[in-house]
């Protein structure tokens, strides 16, 4: 019978170890062989990364500079779910959709010289943490787990994002994704239902302070007090000591009511932006990160054209081979 052996610790310690150095060995060894390549094919691997540099400097130039643009939207009436399904069409759109009546240019009843500057147009959820109804972080990644009860997707926000060279167009886009969406006809139904019920809700917070503050003028003022004596805790109370307060009532319904009173100013379209489309200061395609990304591709492809020279008789070879 063969004999079982057992791992202990310190053999998948050991094990561990001299994984990570067969790795490391092989990374210098790597190197060592690109700076042999270097070496013997200088006259092809300089001008080659120096091109790669070349062309990174010139596609960070300002006029080429790509920023990304942002910005959170209100909902009145319309959810985040809906929203976001009203805004396929402007997604699929991107870079360029090959029927006319669906670009995103009909669609916003914008001009093709904003249109063409447009890229990765993308709605997002937003989400909120310990559900108080306060907007967190966005789920940029599109993956939140939907079992999560804490955090949940925000109904009523929605995350706008999009890429741009031309930042002095940004009002424009707004403008165009405001008109694409507040004159949609399932956004205007939603709307006017949840305004509707804005205003019925208010009415009836009206009418529950109306009947409380009456009921506690006739408790304080209209009720007779009786003046009876009665001994509790050896204490003699002389009269009607005690009456149901209504301050705590009405102060909470005055505060929904507030509440409601705000949405329905704010309601003033099935969406709105509460802050307006903004780019990072930042550009995507920055000076520094362009010419590093430039220098380190340049070398790569280099190192390759390198390597189809050093073999390419053997490459010949194998191709003549039948």
């Amino acid at each position: 019978m063969e004999e079982r052996k057992e791992l202990n610790l310190f053999d998948l310690i050991r094990m561990f170890f001299n994984w990570l150095g067969r790795i490391f060995k092989n990374l210098f060894k790597g190197l060592g062989n690109c700076l042999q390549l270097t070496y013997q094919y200088f006259w092809l691997v300089i001008p080659i990364t120096i091109l790669g540099l070349v062309a990174a400097f010139f596609y960070s130039q300002p006029s080429n500079r790509i920023y990304k643009i942002e910005g959170m939207a209100m909902l009145n009436g319309p959810t985040s779910y809906l929203t976001k399904e009203i805004a396929k069409p402007l997604e699929w759109a991107m870079p360029k959709n090959v029927y006319e009546n669906q670009s995103f240019g009909t669609l916003c009843n914008l001009p093709d010289s904003i249109t063409h500057n447009i890229r990765r147009f993308q709605t997002l959820y937003v989400i909120d943490c310990l559900n108080d109804s306060t907007p967190d972080f966005i789920d940029y990644k599109q993956n939140h787990d939907l079992s999560d009860t804490t955090n949940v997707r925000m109904p009523n926000y929605i995350y706008f994002t999009y890429r741009t060279k031309r930042v002095d167009q940004i009002p424009a886009v707004e403008k165009g994704l405001l008109h694409y969406f507040n004159t949609h006809p399932l956004m205007q139904q939603w709307n006017v239902t949840y305004r509707k019920n804005l205003k019925e809700n208010i009415e009836t917070y009206k009418n529950q302070l109306a009947y409380l503050d009456s009921l506690s003028k006739r408790s304080y003022l209209e009720a007779p007090v009786s003046a009876q004596l009665n001994l509790k805790y050896n204490t003699l109370l002389i009269g009607e000591q005690e009456k149901q307060m209504f301050h705590e009532d009405i102060a909470i319904l005055q505060h929904r009511k507030y509440t409601l009173e705000q949405d329905l100013v704010r309601d003033t379209m099935p969406m709105i932006f509460t802050t307006h489309l903004s780019a990072k200061p930042q550009a995507i395609n920055s000076r520094l990160k362009s010419c590093a990304l430039g220098l380190i591709g340049g070398y790569i492809l280099a190192i390759c054209i390198a390597l189809l020279v050093k073999y390419r008789k053997n490459i010949l070879h194998y191709l003549e081979t039948k």
